[in-house]
């Protein structure tokens, strides 16, 4: 097998792994909430399942631009004419981090759209396109 071909390969693995992390602590406030119905971390992913392939679908994209453009920080910093550098090394310590990160500014980001003025129309234009984890709701656990 080509050298490059397993290295993105384990890479990738690790960046599923570093959603997976974040899921798994979403499931874990889930059913530690007492007013929550989930039971188990399986029942929050087997109920949230679409959601979260959506969100990682969308995450996906990011991560797969900075396999190929590690650089990808800077430039935008440049863009903005920012003096900042910040490149973030394409490693297998990184991959992780990244899909965990990449998880948890989509769902800032989604929840601070609404608030920004400037940015309004975007909550016209995503309503109901990039899914987020249900709000608690007060009923007895199964």
């Amino acid at each position: 097998m080509n050298p490059i071909l397993k290295l993105t390969i384990i890479l990738w693995v690790l960046y599923f792994v570093g959603i997976a992390v974040r899921v798994l602590g979403r499931a874990g406030f889930a059913i530690r909430n007492p007013i929550n119905p989930i039971g188990s971390r399986w029942q929050f992913v087997k109920k949230n399942y679409d959601t979260i392939l959506v969100r990682t679908l969308i995450t996906s994209c990011g991560f797969h631009y900075w396999l190929g453009h590690p650089t990808a920080v800077s430039d935008m910093l440049a863009f903005i004419h920012s003096p900042l550098s910040f490149n973030i090394p394409v490693t297998g310590g990184t991959a992780p981090m990244i899909g965990y990160l990449s998880d948890q500014l989509l769902d800032s980001g989604v929840a601070r759209i609404a608030h920004i003025p400037q940015l309004a129309w975007l909550t016209w234009l995503l309503r109901g396109q990039i899914p987020s984890f249900p709000s608690i709701t007060p009923t007895e656990k199964e």
